[in-house]
């Protein structure tokens, strides 16, 4: 394992302000359903974000359908970035998008044969079958070869009723290395069932989902699907969303967390304290190594904090009310990240339902960003005002991506009308702007596991270190005293998993910087 370090400073005058250089930042094929000039495109879109070519920059595909609950197949994209541009390479790298459009509802990106190249699932809906994309990686001359549909290889053949699949999620829930699949049903009306797709570790996959879930696969209005360790035992439980209507044996509607075993199977559930619940999202707002739940209801949002739990068995609750300036009584995806490099988890959320036309802005279906306020408290919070309106856009969906390699998150919008590209024009101070640390580095590198960090010039002999997983689960906390000397040393131990991790390194007067930890 190689670990790689990138390096930024919280900046703490005010926050984020995003240009708009979507022109600038896309490029989309000329020829969209064939009519369609660049840029414009009015289909319904869901996206994911990740480094395809193993070329340390992040990439993007798009998946699509005619708008709201309505059959339309529709081609999906490839973008590569190419010097900071998303570049629609469809063609090329992805010539199966365009040999079988789909109804697609959502799309990951995942390692499915562990060969460390980045994977994509589609998950599709109105009886179309799901695709798997295997990354093919490079030829003997290190040219990368894109991706090729071995979805009838590697996937079973699904013959069940309703078929509507919504959300889709990966994860190691058996605990072999190798990620499975869970499919949540979008139907409505009856009882429909999740689908779980087990890996034998090869990439190639078996329907398991009654031998391991029996009646907790079922589902009404399926609309949202998470892998987290809810009660801390150190196994991926299932969160799923039921939106609609009671069913067995849940007899309720909400947000559930179905408990694992240890071994991929579940027999006991815990409902949230929520009722009209649409979408969700999971992740530590307060870093106090539990986690909350970004709930998006019909007329209100919440967020739900896991304050205890007895393993396996139930969860405690505390509620928050989160005011929203959409003007409508929807919520759509909802998407966490670190945009201003301070430690925890901000929110987005693309309010425009999926269901329920119109689709433009008009509606109040915006585009919302919260700001995180600290570790201390984790309250949710708008920073903008009334200035949301410098970047008004309704929108499908959305995903973070450093476009320019600058150590800032910006943003892709999938709007009703096409696509929108924020940059992230937050101020990188030097660190000699604070009374922190001047210098910080990881060695030896490669590191094989082994995480050192190296500090010049130490003010302080105290230092506060945290490293948290990318979903804001807390992995160190420990305090270190030095003697002051020119150069400190700090052994913080080894990360035996391949990832994204972040190092947050905080003096008694509370001046941080983070380090972003890359795992190869």
């Amino acid at each position: 394992m190689v670990m790689i370090l990138s390096f930024s400073l919280v900046a703490q005058a005010q926050w984020i302000g995003w240009d708009d250089q979507t022109s600038d930042r896309i490029i989309v094929n000329n020829a969209i359903d064939n009519d369609n000039p660049n840029l414009v495109d009015d289909q319904e879109k869901d996206l994911a974000v990740g480094d395809f070519n193993n070329d340390s920059f992040e990439d993007l595909v798009v998946v699509r359908k005619f708008p709201f609950s309505n059959e339309g197949k529709r081609v999906d994209l490839l973008f590569m970035n190419r010097n900071g541009v998303l570049t629609d390479e469809t063609a090329q790298f992805a010539p199966g998008f365009l040999q079988t459009p789909t109804d697609a509802r959502d799309v990951i990106c995942t390692d499915v044969n562990n060969d460390d190249w980045l994977d994509i699932v589609i998950i599709n809906t109105f009886n179309d079958q799901p695709k798997l994309y295997v990354n093919q990686g490079e030829d003997n001359d290190g040219i990368w070869l894109g991706f090729i549909d071995e979805s009838e290889e590697r996937l079973p053949f699904l013959d069940v009723l309703p078929f509507q699949y919504c959300a889709v999620a990966a994860a190691d829930i058996t605990g072999d290395g190798s990620v499975e699949i869970y499919m949540t049903n979008y139907a409505f009306g009856q009882v429909a069932p999740d689908i779980l797709l087990v890996n034998d570790g090869t990439g190639n996959f078996t329907e398991e989902t009654d031998s391991r879930l029996g009646d907790l696969r079922n589902s009404s209005f399926g609309t949202a699907i998470e892998f987290h360790d809810v009660d801390n035992d150190g196994d991926l439980d299932i969160v799923k969303n039921l939106g609609l209507q009671p069913i067995e044996p849940f007899d309720d509607q909400g947000v559930f967390a179905l408990f694992n075993n240890g071994d991929g199977t579940f027999t006991n559930w815990f409902r949230f304290p929520t009722n009209t619940s649409y979408m969700m999202t999971g992740g530590d707002f307060d870093l106090d190594g539990l986690l909350d739940f970004y709930i998006v209801d019909d007329s209100a949002d919440y967020i739900h904090s896991i304050t205890g739990f007895e393993v396996d068995q139930s969860l405690t609750i505390e509620e928050t009310f989160i005011p929203t300036n959409r003007t409508d009584l929807f919520g759509g995806n909802v998407k966490l990240a670190d945009l201003d490099n301070d430690g925890d988890l901000d929110v987005g959320m693309s309010s425009v339902d999926v269901d329920i036309p119109p689709c433009f802005t008009d509606e109040g279906r915006r585009f919302i960003i919260f700001e995180n306020e600290g570790e201390a408290s984790g309250d949710i919070v708008h920073p903008y005002g009334a200035t949301i309106n410098d970047w008004n856009v309704s929108t499908h969906d959305h995903d973070y991506i450093d476009l320019d390699s600058d150590g800032y998150l910006d943003m892709i919008l999938g709007t009703c009308e096409g696509y929108t590209v924020f940059m992230n024009d937050s101020m990188v101070l030097s660190l000699n702007d604070i009374n922190t640390t001047n210098f910080a580095s990881v060695f030896p590198n490669p590191a094989k596991g082994f995480v050192n960090i190296s500090l010049e010039n130490l003010q302080t002999n105290s230092l506060q270190v945290q490293l948290y997983t990318v979903t804001g689960s807390l992995l160190l906390d420990k305090n270190y005293n030095f003697t002051l000397s020119r150069t400190t040393q700090i052994d913080i131990g080894i990360l035996k998993d391949t990832g994204v991790y972040l190092m947050k390194l905080t003096e008694p007067d509370g001046n941080s910087i983070s380090r972003k930890i890359i795992v190869e």
